[in-house]
Parts: structure tokens; C-alpha cells; sequence
């Protein structure tokens, strides 16, 4: 009797000082007259997670430049880092003319193409790049388009871009970016 007392108290003790976890929604089924209760799947909000990753991967790309050596094509859908790197070498030796670059691509966002322009700043000479804010605007079929506002702390310019990022396997691709605003002087007319 003492040792079904012993286990009883253990058992009111255990349970007594067991810490609190947060309980999770429950799923039941009913299988031969059995009730299973298993956890929900969380849901995850994918947009929220691309806006983290977008701000992440850029800031890494330009902290990692030099080791990089420029390329962006990790970060990038094939079709996207093709087509940024024949705009930015529009004119230059090797490059595409910008009427072969619009017969290659098409007419259609040519002026937020960056033509002439490096990966997501437009400028070859930056300090410490980091994506001072962005929001997802929009949830399309194929992904998500981010407006982010990207910042060059050390010399004061700042870029307003819609990026439109694609999910690919377990992390997402950049499939696009309309290069919206340029400026210099630290000041964006909207974000």
C-alpha cells in the first residue's frame, strides 16, 4: 500500500512541477473506434520568409564581394542573373548593343532593367549595403514581389527595388527586380 501511496505522490509531484508547454492545435481521427490526437502542422507564412531571406542574402552578398567575386548567380534564377548581366554590360566590349539587348529580352520594363548598371545598386563603388526595410507587396501565383529600400551606409545612396522572388526547393530565387529609384543624396520618393 505504502509503495502505491509512493507512486501516487511521485506521479502528483511530476505532473505538479512539470513546466508548462504551449499546446499545440489538435488533429483527431478516428481509426476503429479509437480517438488519435496527433499535433497540427504549424503554418508557416512563406512571404514572411522570403522578405528574410531577401534582406539576408543580399547584405551577405555585398559582406562577401570580394570572396564572391561579384557573382550573384547563387542567389539568382539563371534566366534572371542572364539577363542582368547582359544589362549591365550594355555597350561595353563583349556586351550586348541596347537594341540587340531589347530584341534578346523585349521592350516590356526596359527602363528598370538597370541597363549599364550593377546587381541590385546602381553603382560599382559601395561601403556597407544593407536593406533598410522592405514589405511583401504582393503574393503572385509564381512567388512574391518585395519592395525593398537598400542603403549604402558608408556613402549615404539609397535604392528603391521590386524583387520578385521565386520559391526553389528548400529557399527561394530572385527572378526578377525592377530597379525603380536611384538616389544619391540618401532620399527615396516612396517605400
Amino acid at each position: 500500500m505504502k509503495f502505491i501511496f509512493a507512486i501516487c505522490l511521485s506521479f502528483i509531484f511530476f505532473v505538479g512541477c512539470k513546466k508548462e508547454e504551449p499546446v499545440a492545435e489538435l488533429d483527431t481521427q478516428i481509426v476503429k473506434n479509437e480517438v488519435i490526437e496527433k499535433p497540427a502542422v504549424a503554418h508557416i507564412d512563406t512571404s514572411v520568409l522570403a522578405g528574410k531571406w531577401l534582406k539576408i542574402v543580399v547584405e551577405e552578398y555585398f559582406d562577401n564581394f570580394q570572396k564572391l567575386k561579384g557573382s550573384y548567380k547563387h542567389i539568382c534564377t539563371p534566366q534572371y542573373a542572364a539577363m542582368k548581366w547582359d544589362a549591365s554590360n550594355v555597350d561595353l566590349p563583349g556586351g550586348l548593343s541596347e537594341e540587340a539587348f531589347v530584341k534578346k529580352y523585349g521592350p516590356k520594363d526596359l527602363e528598370y532593367k538597370g541597363l549599364r548598371e550593377t546587381f541590385m545598386i546602381a553603382s560599382s563603388e559601395f561601403g556597407k549595403v544593407v536593406v533598410a526595410n522592405y514589405f511583401v507587396k504582393e503574393v503572385t501565383p509564381k512567388g512574391y514581389l518585395i519592395n525593398a529600400s537598400i542603403q549604402d551606409q558608408t556613402f549615404g545612396s539609397r535604392f528603391l527595388r521590386e524583387v520578385h522572388v521565386i520559391k526553389s526547393g528548400n529557399t527561394f530565387l530572385i527572378d526578377n527586380i525592377l530597379e525603380l529609384e536611384n538616389n544619391y543624396s540618401g532620399q527615396l520618393s516612396a517605400l
